[in-house]
Formats: C-alpha cells, sequence, structure tokens
C-alpha cells in the first residue's frame, strides 16, 4: 500500500505541487488591461488597469453623456509582486450612477492618459441579461479566443454584462493574463467582466495560494472575507453570490456560512450562485465531496434559483427532483468554452441535459418574474434552454 500511494504521489506531485516557471516581464509604463467591472449594486462600476511597476497619481474622468459637468475620481495603486515582475495595479470605484443613462471616462495615470471609452447603466426595474462563459484556459496566447468573444459580443451586444466561471487563464503567468485582456479588447473597457477564481488562478502548494492579479484585477474581491474570495451583489431583480470552490475544506466552512448569511437576509426576486467546482458531478459520485457535502443543504434549504459552474469541461443541466419527479430548484448548470474535454463526462440520474465534447456560452434573460438561460455552440446553434418562473 505505501508503494503504490508513494507510486501516486510520485506521478502525481507536479500535478498537485507543481508550477511553471514565469519569463521576467515588465509592466508597460502606461495605462493599460483596462477593465470595466460591476459593484455591490447596478448603479455602481469598479475600473481596474494597470501600468508600470511604481505607484503614480491616477484618477479617472468621468462625465454623463450629453452633459457639461466632469468628475474627476482619485484611484487608488497597488503594488502586486508576482514570480515575473512587478505590477502597479490601480483600482476606481465609480458610485452612484444613475439609472438609464450613458457615461464616457477616460483613465489617467502618471503623465499618460488613455482615449474616452463609453459604458451605459440601465434601469433598476428594467429586464436585463448577461453572458456566462466557462472554461476559456486557452493555452494559446496567440488571441486564438478573440474570435469567440468577438463573435458572442456581435451577436448579443445587449448584454448588461459578462460573468466568467473560473479558470480564465491557462496558469498565473503575465503571458496568459496578456492573452486573455488582448482577446477581450474592445469588450472589457465597455461591458462590464466579472469572474471567479479557478484552480488555474492559482498557484500550487500545500496550501493553494491565488495569484493576486487576479485579485486587483477583479477589485471587488479585494477586501475578501476571512481570506475567501467571495463577493455578493444586486443588478436588477436579482441576488448575485460569488464563491471560490479552491479553497481547502476549512475555508470551504468559512464560505459555507458567508453563502447561509446572505440567503437569510436576501430578499431579491432571483438567486444565482456562481462557483467553479460542480456541487452535483457529472464525472464521479465522489467529485467535489466536500463541495457538496457542505454547499448543496445550503443552496437547497435557501431560495436558491440558478448554480453556475464550471471545470468538468463539458455541458450539464442537474436538478434535482421531488416524488412526481418534477424539477427542484435550483438548476445547476456546468459550461465551459474550451477546447480541452473530458471522456468521463457523462448523465445521472438528475441530469436533465448533457452535451459533452462541445464547447458552449450561454445567455440569461432576466424579465420580471421570468428568468431563462439559453445555451449556444459558437455556430449560433441553441441547444439547451430553461426558464424560471416566479
Amino acid at each position: 500500500m505505501l508503494i503504490t500511494i508513494g507510486g501516486m504521489v510520485w506521478q502525481r506531485w507536479n500535478v498537485w505541487f507543481g508550477n511553471r516557471p514565469e519569463m521576467p516581464f515588465t509592466s508597460k509604463p502606461y495605462p493599460h488591461r483596462i477593465l470595466l467591472t460591476l459593484g455591490e449594486n447596478t448603479n455602481q462600476r469598479i475600473l481596474s488597469w494597470q501600468h508600470d511597476s511604481v505607484i503614480q497619481q491616477a484618477t479617472v474622468k468621468l462625465t454623463k453623456l450629453h452633459s457639461t459637468d466632469t468628475l474627476v475620481i482619485t484611484a487608488k495603486g497597488n503594488i502586486v509582486r508576482s514570480r515575473g515582475g512587478v505590477t502597479a495595479f490601480y483600482t476606481a470605484q465609480l458610485n452612484d450612477l444613475s439609472s438609464n443613462a450613458q457615461y464616457a471616462y477616460q483613465v489617467l495615470s502618471g503623465e499618460k492618459q488613455t482615449e474616452w471609452y463609453q459604458f451605459k447603466t440601465t434601469s433598476t426595474n428594467s429586464p436585463f441579461s448577461f453572458m456566462y462563459i466557462g472554461d476559456v484556459q486557452d493555452r494559446d496566447t496567440s488571441n486564438t479566443s478573440k474570435q469567440a468573444f468577438q463573435y458572442i459580443y456581435q451577436h448579443f451586444p445587449e448584454a448588461d454584462f459578462w460573468a466568467f466561471g473560473g479558470n480564465q487563464i491557462e496558469r498565473p503567468m503575465n503571458s496568459y493574463w496578456e492573452a486573455f485582456m488582448n482577446d477581450l479588447d474592445g469588450i472589457r473597457q465597455s461591458t462590464p467582466i466579472i469572474a471567479i477564481a479557478g484552480n488555474h488562478e492559482y498557484l500550487k502548494y500545500a496550501i493553494r495560494k491565488i495569484d493576486d492579479r487576479f485579485t486587483y484585477t477583479f477589485p471587488y474581491f479585494i477586501n475578501n472575507h476571512n481570506n475567501n474570495h467571495v463577493f455578493t451583489f444586486v443588478y436588477g431583480n436579482v441576488r448575485f453570490i460569488l464563491l471560490d470552490s479552491n479553497r481547502e475544506p476549512w475555508y470551504i466552512w468559512q464560505q459555507r456560512n458567508y453563502l447561509k448569511e446572505v440567503l437569510k437576509n436576501n430578499s431579491s426576486l432571483f438567486t444565482v450562485v456562481m462557483l467553479y467546482h460542480p456541487v452535483l458531478s457529472n464525472k464521479s459520485s465522489w467529485n467535489n465531496a466536500s463541495i457538496r457535502l457542505m454547499m448543496d443543504p445550503i443552496l437547497s434549504q435557501y431560495p436558491v434559483d440558478l448554480v453556475l459552474q464550471g471545470h468538468e469541461h463539458g455541458y450539464a443541466r442537474n436538478s434535482k427532483k421531488d416524488k412526481s419527479g418534477t424539477s427542484k430548484l435550483p438548476i445547476y448548470v456546468s459550461s465551459h468554452l474550451s477546447k480541452k474535454f473530458y471522456p468521463s463526462f457523462k448523465a445521472t440520474k438528475i441530469t436533465d441535459a448533457i452535451i459533452p465534447n462541445t464547447a458552449l456560452f450561454q445567455h440569461i434573460k432576466v424579465d420580471n418574474n421570468i428568468l431563462t438561460l439559453y445555451s449556444y455552440t459558437l455556430q449560433g446553434e441553441k441547444v439547451d434552454s430553461v426558464s424560471i418562473v416566479k
């Protein structure tokens, strides 16, 4: 038994604990990798960007279109040291934005400034939609995901924001961050991008360590909860809860308590939870056991409608059933946009739809008391849909 265990550890050591070396890099001497993301409510936005390797005075100019007033918002800088280099990250929070309005902004740091970008807000009670994109995890750093992102952007320009479900990058290295940002160029400056962490955003140690570039790219995580990258916000009539399932069991227990507390005080009509590892796995009944044991009772006890997941590199829509065979909430959806597929991905007794070996993305629409999820291929074929009516 010891020999067998030793052989398995030797074979899997690099998978479990091996971090590929990162090539040295120098952060660009001007504002770059500008990303617009969401805040705690419909009328708040946050901007993040990078500039050089030392903190400089940085601001954002913000104006409502057709208005003569321009606000100057001070940005906060933070030095992030990674294995390949040092980068100065900046964050600016745009508060109390008007509903159903268009804004223009310009980023200034040091003596450099960007062009003006635009974004819009929606009305608190208006219908809205968002895109869900599972694992991208592109190993090719020559913009191969750009076509996919451009296709989604061109066909669903009305989406209020994009939600990435983990493993946005192949490894926590500058070259992969550069690829991800390049592929989203022209989108991330005007369409809010939110994301949760996948295992590939982490560095591998006995206790995993998230790469700080992820935290400062998505700065709603900066003031993380007990060292957990969790966040909750309200958009329209939907409460979103972002979790980090990549952590050790004691951190998952903390997140369980966080989830329970948010749900106990939740008054939104719909609730969407995002976490990376599927609560109900389509690879093995033993997969993600700690996640299932700790999270499933809470998700079933409180009114949760939709759970968005990734990791298993296949599409599945699962739900538990009542005695009559009718699906019960929440609906669990796993999806991915990666070129990598897992052959062990299969249907279980609670699977309502399964599509292996196909890269998909989701368009999720919320119109008053109806939430509808549509799943599409990159060829435009709608392959699955489900509606939740309150």
